[in-house]
């Protein structure tokens, strides 16, 4: 389990503490990011532990360690506290007063209630730094509203662009989630130097919302100048081509080609030089919408191929191509097999290794990737570091103050 004494100091964010109060994916992220980086990252929760633990179970012997979790609280520790009890929130002060930050995903209604709002936190502490993703934002009718990765796909017309003939499609990815967790790290790290060189310690807002729109901004760029009012066409490009998947004789793979340079090798690669100098496939625009026409005459060259035979010549050939591959197929492609940020952690009260991906290398430094961290194992650890006996300790698991996993 993950051990404040085994943090690697050469990592940049050796010797900060960060409080995460998140839960499912945006605020647990972020806090991950920063424990990769090397910050004592303390994942604080309610005494029967956060929703966020039991989405997909793992194992059996490891019932609040589902996937979700798993991922999202690598390197981290944690410990169970009632915040609604008095005691409670005197241990949350003495916490509090040992960290630099805090890390949260809640409605600002949610963060007043549980005394977790910028302003009651630099009350007791008026260093602190903290990070907050909300659904939609802080201003305008809906900022009260609470919200998954779904519901910013579908507002900001990301499910509209990834669907196809009518019908919306979610990505099965969280990626709006994902992304606001780095921008709310990105925007604390930001906060934390601003109050090294400057003094000032301020509090960063994001929001799901705001990441999609971000993604989604090219998008609204030429609809807001040009209003062609596009439509999902699946797999396929507006702009570009052939830019889509294509069948071959064993799976499908994905090209893209842009630029008429690229394109002019593809039909070289192909055996149809004539293409490139075609009116209708002149650039990449009328490439992407003559596609019906292009796109057979590419799936007849790759139909007649291997995925591997195709990626391979259309890469020898400079042109951008990968196989389309199922998570388990993936997971055994040598590329991922080999590449440094793969980990396989080891929970020994299953027996299981876990594959968890790292993304970040300082000067040839990753963290160790410990476990996410069952729920309270580090509870009395953290109060002994708070100052707590013993006795204390005993009395805070009878009153329901915390809870203590051995």
């Amino acid at each position: 389990m993950p051990d404040k004494n085994n943090i690697n100091t050469n990592l940049p964010l050796s010797g900060l503490r960060v409080l995460d109060f998140g839960q499912f994916i945006a605020g647990p992220v972020c806090a991950a990011l920063l424990a990769d980086l090397g910050a004592d990252v303390i994942r604080v929760e309610r005494i029967g532990g956060n929703p966020d633990r039991y989405v997909t179970p793992l194992d059996k012997s490891l019932p609040d360690v589902g996937a979700m979790y798993a991922f999202a609280n690598r390197n981290k520790r944690s410990i169970a506290l009632n915040l609604t009890d008095a005691s409670a929130r005197e241990v949350f002060e003495r916490l509090l007063m040992t960290s630099d930050a805090v890390v949260t995903n809640m409605s600002q209604r949610a963060l007043q209630k549980l005394g977790l709002d910028l302003p009651a936190l630099q009350r007791i502490k008026p260093t602190i730094v903290a990070s907050n993703v909300t659904a939609y934002g802080n201003e305008g009718p809906w900022k009260m509203r609470t919200g998954f990765d779904g519901m910013a796909q579908a507002i900001s017309g990301a499910m509209h662009m990834s669907g196809e003939n009518g019908n919306p499609r979610k990505s099965y990815v969280h990626f709006v989630d994902f992304y606001a967790g780095a921008i709310s790290a990105i925007g604390l790290l930001a906060s934390l130097l601003q109050r090294q060189t400057k003094g000032v310690a301020v509090g960063v807002e994001t929001s799901l919302l705001a990441s999609a729109m971000m993604m989604m901004n090219s998008v609204f760029a030429e609809e807001g100048v040009l209003h062609p009012d596009r439509a999902g066409i699946g797999n396929r490009a507006h702009s570009g081509g052939p830019a889509d998947t294509f069948e071959t004789s064993d799976g499908t793979i994905i090209l893209q080609v842009l630029g008429n340079a690229k394109f002019a090798l593809l039909c070289k690669l192909i055996g149809h030089d004539e293409l490139a100098s075609d009116a209708r496939f002149a650039t990449d625009n009328l490439r992407g919408h003559n596609a019906d026409t292009l796109n057979p005459i590419v799936q007849a060259w790759c139909r007649s191929l291997t995925s591997e035979e195709c990626v391979d010549r259309l890469t020898e050939a400079g042109l951008c191509a990968a196989p389309v591959l199922s998570p388990l197929q993936a997971l055994d492609h040598p590329q991922i097999k080999q590449h440094s940020s793969l980990h396989k952690i080891h929970y020994p009260e299953a027996d299981i290794h876990v594959p968890t991906f790292l993304p970040i290398e300082v000067d040839g430094e990753r963290s160790a990737a410990a476990p996410a961290p069952q729920l309270g194992v580090h509870s009395n650890e953290i109060l002994r570091e708070l100052g707590y006996s013993t006795a204390e300790i005993d009395e805070f698991v009878k009153s329901g103050v915390t809870a203590i996993k051995p």
